[in-house]
C-alpha cells in the first residue's frame, strides 16, 4: 500500500497493455521526485481501498500475500483496522 508507484518492471506496462492515460500519474509522481515517498500507491482508491485498475497491476502486486508479514506491517502502518476475526 505504501508504494508510491505501482512497480512495474521494465517493459512490464507494455507487455500488460496498460493504457496510456493510466501511466500518467505515475509519470507525474515520478516527474515530482515523489517515487520512493511513502505515500499510497496513485492507483489505490483510498475510498474502497482496492486498487483502481486491478486487472492492470503489476506482477509484483499480484505476488503480495493478503494475510502475510508484510501485509500487517502495511495494514499498521496506514492506519487499517484488522478484519473480523470468523467465529467458526
Amino acid at each position: 500500500m505504501r508504494t508510491p508507484v505501482p512497480p512495474f518492471e521494465d517493459g512490464e506496462a507494455a507487455v500488460r497493455n496498460v493504457p496510456n492515460p493510466l501511466l500518467e500519474p505515475i509519470r507525474d509522481r515520478i516527474a515530482a521526485d515523489e517515487q520512493f515517498e511513502l505515500l499510497p500507491c496513485v492507483w489505490f482508491d483510498q475510498q474502497t481501498r482496492q486498487c483502481r485498475y486491478y486487472d492492470f497491476r503489476p506482477d509484483a502486486c499480484r505476488r503480495f500475500e493478503i494475510g502475510s508479514t508484510l501485509c500487517w506491517l502495511s495494514r499498521w502502518d496506514c492506519e487499517i483496522p484488522d478484519p473480523p476475526q470468523s467465529t467458526k
